[in-house]
């Protein structure tokens, strides 16, 4: 199974009509689908994980799922922090037919079992799994214990640093943990939010956290209080489970930034 997984694609309008003054989110979001429609290992699904749009409007999400329809393969989308609730209800309605106060819902026809969880906080860009969705996370684990799993959600649910204003931290995640642990099919929590590719241990698994696909924010470990924006290529990743190896990750730059060289030397003979 092949999960490519895009995040915190900030889209403002539709192709040439953003206001950024450096680069066209919508344009960026369309090569990362030119990327995996071109992909000689076709995806099984792609998982956008929040941060969809820049402010949450009718507009930006019709040009959003205008860009994603252009998407060979399936895709669901999950709610960030820069969205709203009423604004994916609207226009997912179909995917999120049935659910409740939360957009979670679970995707159980793949070899992996997906879970996405709603980590909205009202009035914040920081998110938190309140007891409520705990406890809803807690059940569906339980449900199929025997089933590998991805846990997915919009905020990493781990000190990350990069950077970590605390308008954008996470509440719940030592309640997280301990659920997961709990729990051991879990191969891996994925999250967004962060603009940058990291890994870390948490919780008994792995969480990995997947590049933005507009731009990339600085590792800046001295003063994780800043946001300095680079550039750095965007990015998504593809998780490539097999049964025998379990769940693999890899990041993928979206964009040439050197010249392709097919054939290279081979290294000289040691000695």
């Amino acid at each position: 199974m092949i999960l490519a997984q895009i995040t915190d694609t900030h889209v403002r309008g539709p192709i040439g009509t953003g206001d950024h003054p450096h680069f066209d989110e919508a344009a960026r979001l369309a090569n990362a689908v030119a990327l995996i429609n071109a992909w000689p290992d076709t995806p099984d699904l792609v998982i956008a994980t929040g941060d969809l749009t820049q402010n949450g409007s009718a507009a930006e999400f019709e040009a959003l799922a205008d860009i994603l329809s252009g998407l060979r393969v399936p895709y669901a989308v999950m709610p960030g922090n820069h969205d709203t609730r009423e604004g994916m209800r609207t226009q997912f309605a179909a995917q999120f037919e049935g659910c409740g106060k939360f957009l979670h819902y679970t995707i159980e026809d793949l070899p992996v079992r997906l879970v996405c969880l709603d980590t909205m906080m009202a009035d914040s860009h920081g998110g938190e799994l309140c007891a409520e969705r705990l406890a809803w996370l807690d059940e569906t684990l339980a449900a199929r214990p025997d089933a590998p799993t991805i846990v997915a959600m919009h905020h990493p649910p781990f000190e990350t640093r990069i950077p970590n204003a605390r308008s954008l931290r996470f509440k719940g995640g030592v309640a997280l943990a301990a659920i997961l642990r709990q729990h051991p099919q879990v191969e891996r929590v994925i999250a967004g939010h962060i603009h940058r590719a990291m890994l870390t241990r948490f919780g008994g698994t792995v969480a990995s956290v997947a590049p933005s696909t507009a731009y990339t924010y600085a590792l800046n470990l001295r003063e994780p209080e800043k946001f300095i924006a680079t550039d750095e290529p965007p990015g998504l990743q593809f998780h490539v489970y097999e049964p025998v190896h379990g769940l693999l990750t890899h990041t993928v730059a979206i964009g040439d930034y050197f010249t392709r060289v097919s054939g290279l030397p081979s290294a000289p003979a040691a000695g």
